[in-house]
């Protein structure tokens, strides 16, 4: 014990867990990433903060690459190597306390980061489940292992720039192991494949509130960074106590794990981040039209629920058929496609930060976007703007809070004038129909 505090005062480890600490929050208060926008926040839920954390060790695991190889080379730079070598105990027991110290320093810097983001997260969610626990798991185990594996190398390798070169070697790793658009593999296109690309340790950046990662995936990520982190260890006790036959040891771990790892890991992105099948699970409100949420946002229905049916009471002036009930959409603000997969008979509310305002109502009233692939985009803002417009008679943007740039202002300009010189009886169905367009490619 008296070993491990002298190593957590006099070694790298501590300064280690603060730089990764004081990187991570630098990122995640200091820049407006994607991490810090709407239902995917990094504080809103907690597989989005498990998920965030590892998103930002594409940054966080090369800098322990590199802490660990100037960690490993300390004893060759004050020259006691072949001092310590002629120690009589063995070599394992001799390098657990600097061992030991890194991974304090580092798990202590990961486990603070969770907790700032947990305390936010109690109080913005009443969804709550264990499903991000492995996939926070992996990201402790994969900072350990990327010291231990620096901590081998500056061993075996104890020169000046190995920590530099290690550094930047693990920056260009995480690059082509992380995973990209779906189908890609990884961010550069057909590099590796993704069998490969999940051996890395940080996860894309998190589309969509109701996804999580498979359980099975995180598993086996588990037992790749277990091995990882042996080998490196190997290294680094066996590198200059141990014979030359124990040394050609060390790399058996990682060769036996990526042999049992990789033909099990997926091939499809679908198999990797999937539905969370618990936060999608609907909860409605009693009584009729219907209104339901999803149970990450179950905690906002009772704020939907009046509103809401007035909005489907408004729309009743529509001739049928007309939307019967408002359910939460599970599309991500972030991925378009197709309406092919949306019903008329339903309004799909956007809840993020969710407070019903003028323009929620406006919005549910307007109906979804096209989303087709050859849609005329400025078309489809005025086609939307008319119709919640018609409601209120006056000629707005789908969110008044935001004006609608000029050539959206002028297409609508004219299909509202258009609208207009209809006949009341003939407004309602010219509304109804400007509605249906969006079902339609």
């Amino acid at each position: 014990m008296r070993t491990l505090l002298i190593e957590l005062r006099r070694s790298a480890a501590l300064w280690t867990g603060g730089l990764t600490l004081v990187l991570a929050l630098v990122l995640l208060y200091g820049f407006p990433g994607p991490w810090a926008k709407g239902a995917e926040d990094w504080t809103e839920e907690w597989t989005n903060l498990a998920r965030w954390l590892r998103y930002h060790l594409m940054l966080l695991w090369p800098v322990a690459l590199a802490a660990g190889a100037w960690q490993g080379r300390r004893d060759h730079r004050s020259k006691m190597d072949e001092l310590l070598a002629t120690v009589p105990r063995p070599a394992v027991l001799r390098v657990l306390p600097p061992v030991l110290a890194m991974c304090i320093g580092l798990v202590g810097a990961y486990l603070v980061l969770f907790l700032v983001g947990a305390v936010q997260v109690i109080g913005n969610t009443s969804f709550n489940d264990f499903g991000w626990v492995p996939i926070l798991l992996v990201g402790f185990l994969s900072l350990i292992a990327g010291a231990l594996v620096g901590m081998g190398i500056g061993r075996v390798l104890p020169f000046v720039l190995t920590a530099p070169v290690l550094g930047v070697a693990g920056l260009v790793a995480m690059v082509v192991t992380s995973i990209g658009s779906p189908g890609t593999g990884s961010n550069i296109a057909g590099s590796v494949s993704q069998q490969v690309a999940l051996l890395g340790p940080a996860l894309e950046n998190a589309r969509n509130a109701f996804d999580t990662i498979a359980t099975m995936v995180s598993v086996l990520q588990m037992v790749w960074f277990v091995a990882l982190g042996l080998t490196g260890f190997a290294l680094f006790a066996l590198s200059g106590f141990s014979g030359r036959q124990a040394r050609l040891l060390a790399p058996l771990p990682v060769i036996v794990g990526a042999a049992i790892v990789l033909p099990l890991l997926p091939s499809r992105p679908d198999q990797v981040v999937i539905r969370d099948t618990e936060a999608v699970a609907l909860v409605c409100a009693p009584g009729a039209p219907r209104v339901c949420v999803s149970r990450l946002h179950e905690d906002q229905l009772d704020e939907l629920a009046t509103p809401a049916r007035e909005v489907l009471a408004a729309l009743a002036r529509l001739p049928a058929p007309q939307p019967t009930s408002v359910v939460e959409s599970m599309r991500s603000r972030n991925i378009s496609g197709p309406p092919g997969d949306l019903s008329p008979d339903v309004i799909y509310a956007q809840l993020d930060d969710f407070e019903f305002t003028a323009d929620s109502r406006r919005t549910m009233l307007a109906g979804p976007e096209q989303n087709c692939p050859e849609s005329d985009y400025a078309a489809d803002m005025a086609r939307r703007a008319v119709i919640a417009s018609w409601f209120d008679g006056e000629l707005a943007g789908v969110r008044k809070s935001r004006p609608m740039p000029p050539d959206v202002a002028a297409r609508a300009e004219s299909l509202w004038q258009s609208l207009r010189s209809l006949p009341a009886d003939q407004q309602a169905a010219r509304v109804a129909g400007l509605r249906a367009q969006a079902y339609r490619c």
